[in-house]
């Protein structure tokens, strides 16, 4: 009896290989099982949830630089009670006006498809039984990825870059000094931002200004309604209030009362999250005959879509935290310092 089932196996191979090899016919990574996740839609809850914590923080470090300019160049110890209060309050972390911060997301599919065949067939003569074994094997891996790099102005704010003042309506709020989220929003393109227009607020001063956005940064039930994209939540806080709350411990080695040697320099805050799915399917067919002890084939594949999400936002001093490791950051504030 002669097995014909290794060469059709073997012509297999070939033919799923060339099929593979096509440079022509290629996979949309941000779709997956026919689904595609709205990427403008989750781009923009990344930018929003990133623009909220920059404008909070800028607006506590405000509060902090106006603290400090009203008690000197360095605070006095009378005020250090109050400025401590502050700081417990209003805790931020030094953001770089100059520099981007980085946003961005990277979608893959990978499909893997493998054949594995195994081929035993036995030939008995007389007392002497000889056993030929071949299994041809084939695999293939297809990876497709889409990773468009973003980047969002750490002096970044909410709202429009003017105020679209509509006749007949209250002028907007003193507290519109500090942020554009008091401005009218123009009709054009109303859902483009990130909250609904805080026109209408009473807010008047600074500390005003920081508390109301700081309702955004948290999303409570009496701000939530502002909210014009759909929020990411870390836990049971929002991405927002998340980047808040680790800038805050972070700057508890960093920020003191008076001048101090001892303070550490903070690099960067980054956060990714991936979202991972990978269902498959293995196959197997056995067949045992006199001569034939086995023929297995067995065929598995599956399909791996990955979605990964990054922030990434820079202080003053992230080339100094990031050149330390590899020995490169200089300290320009010691004397007789060699730094190019």
């Amino acid at each position: 009896m002669k097995n014909k089932a290794w060469p059709v196996s073997l012509l297999m191979s070939i033919s799923l290989s060339a099929c593979a090899l096509d440079p022509f016919t290629l996979d949309d990574p941000s779709t997956f099982a026919e689904l595609s996740p709205d990427l403008p839609t989750v781009v923009k809850s990344l930018r929003c949830e990133v623009t909220t914590f920059i404008v909070e923080n800028r607006l506590r470090s405000q509060i902090w630089h106006d603290i400090l300019t009203k008690s000197g160049t360095s605070i006095n110890e009378s005020d250090a009670d109050h400025a401590s209060s502050i700081l417990r309050d209003y805790p931020y972390i030094e953001i770089d006006s100059k520099q981007f911060a980085a946003i961005g997301f990277d979608v893959k599919n990978i499909t893997n498809l493998g054949i594995n065949i195994q081929n035993d067939w036995k030939r008995p003569h007389l007392n002497i039984s000889r056993t030929f074994h071949i299994g041809p094997t084939y695999s293939d891996t297809r990876t497709f990825e889409y990773a468009p790099p973003m980047a969002i102005a750490q002096v970044a704010d909410l709202g429009p870059g003017k105020n679209f003042y509509k006749p007949g309506t209250p002028k907007i709020p003193p507290a519109s000094a500090y942020t554009g989220a008091y401005f009218y929003h123009p009709t054009t393109d109303e859902h483009f931002y990130c909250y609904k227009s805080l026109a209408y607020s009473n807010s008047k001063t600074l500390f005003d200004a920081a508390n109301e956005i700081q309702q955004l940064v948290e999303h409570t039930k009496s701000y939530s309604q502002y909210a014009q994209f759909q929020r990411i939540y870390v836990g049971e806080r929002t991405l927002a209030h998340w980047l808040q709350d680790k800038a805050a411990d972070l700057t508890k080695n960093r920020h003191t009362m008076f001048p101090t040697p001892e303070s550490i320099a903070i690099g960067q805050i980054y956060y990714t999250f991936t979202l991972d799915a990978k269902p498959g399917i293995d196959a197997r067919y056995t067949l045992t005959a006199t001569v034939i002890n086995p023929f297995i084939p067995d065929i598995s594949g599956s399909l791996e879509h990955s979605m990964m999400f990054y922030v990434t936002l820079n202080t003053p001093d992230a080339a100094i935290s990031l050149g330390a490791k590899q020995g490169n950051a200089c300290n320009k504030e010691v004397k007789d310092a060699k730094c190019k």
